[in-house]
């Protein structure tokens, strides 16, 4: 599982890099294997996201020229996302939400078991290797409309959704089926966060008393209220424009949240798939053994996993360049032999 929260401006008063760097890392403990943007500035899209926790990513250089460039007084929309990887490892950006393609950025928090599935029937495209990326193909398919919530609904799991699309400055699609949702407000603001608490910190106030800048408890003008379960909204400009229901989730369990713990053994077992990745797009293949006896015979050896039999094209060079052409095995092992 993972976090979605973000913030829509309905007045004045500006979105604040404040607002954003407190809901990210008031969900960090839902997932600390990526963290992202995405701000909507009069129908334009502009997305970061790295394989990081909250806490590194805001405070990050990276991130605070991106606000500095993208998030202006007039930016309608923000959504941000703490990733809890499941299919698609962190380490390959594009895995990471926001996901962004063509022309709606999503963060997704659950689930989706029939997204390849989906995908053959459907005709369409993936970007990624997660399961949240059919969202984004259902949605870049059919926009931000009631035909792609009846799509949606052809999925299979559990989502908590927040949308934006390039060339709807203001509109906002929120949806959620199993997975929690709580919307909060403000007279010229609109929240949503996977958990109450991470709005209630993001509209605490600040107040400096006797020289020392103090956080006040409570924020009088706002108001919560968790969304509707099987519910989908779009949001316009001025307000609700149209729900629907969205229901794809028959059973939903709350998950035990304890993603510190298993940070480190996770990151070391993608920093091995990716050194593997690595090897395998620099590497070279061994030649497939031939029974043509007009061609020059050849030192042979048989791979140790696939035991199929294996030869180099030149023979001085070292075995650690290339894999088998059968199973991808490393063959560096057989310097030794």
């Amino acid at each position: 599982m993972c976090g979605i929260a973000g913030i829509k401006r309905m007045g004045t008063d500006p979105i604040t890099p404040e607002e954003i760097k407190i809901l990210l890392c008031s969900l960090e403990h839902r997932g600390s294997h990526a963290t992202g943007i995405a701000i909507e500035t009069n129908g334009e899209i502009a997305v970061l996201k790295k394989d990081v926790p909250a806490w590194s990513f805001t405070a990050s250089e990276a991130c605070a020229t991106f606000l500095r460039d993208f998030l202006h007084d007039d930016t309608n929309t923000v959504l941000l996302h703490t990733r809890a990887a499941t299919k698609g490892a962190p380490y390959k950006n594009d895995n990471n939400h926001p996901i962004f393609r063509d022309n709606v950025a999503i963060v997704h928090n659950g689930g989706i078991r029939n997204d390849d599935t989906l995908f053959k029937d459907m005709s369409l495209e993936r970007n990624c290797e997660t399961d949240s990326d059919i969202i984004r193909g259902i949605l870049d398919s059919n926009g931000l409309t009631h035909k792609g919530v009846r799509e949606l609904n052809k999925m299979q799991g559990s989502a908590a959704i927040a949308a934006v699309k390039t060339g709807e400055p203001g509109s906002l699609f929120l949806a959620r089926s199993g997975n929690p949702i709580i919307l909060g407000s403000t007279e010229t603001k609109f929240y949503w966060a996977s958990e109450l608490s991470a709005i209630q910190k993001a509209v605490r106030p600040w107040v400096k008393r006797f020289g020392i800048w103090m956080r006040g408890m409570t924020s009088r003008d706002v108001t919560y209220q968790p969304m509707p379960d099987h519910t989908a909204y779009l949001i316009g400009p001025e307000g609700l424009r149209w729900k629907q229901e969205f229901s794809i989730c028959q059973t939903f369990v709350p998950a035990a949240y304890n993603m510190h713990s298993s940070y480190n053994s996770k990151q070391n077992m993608w920093q091995a798939q990716k050194k593997s990745d690595e090897l395998q797009k620099n590497s070279k293949t061994v030649t497939i053994l031939t029974t043509d006896k007009n061609e020059e015979k050849q030192e042979v050896t048989v791979c140790r996993r696939c035991k199929k039999g294996i030869a180099k094209k030149d023979p001085k060079e070292a075995w650690s360049k290339y894999i088998c052409w059968n199973c991808d095995e490393t063959l560096a092992y057989l310097e030794a032999v």
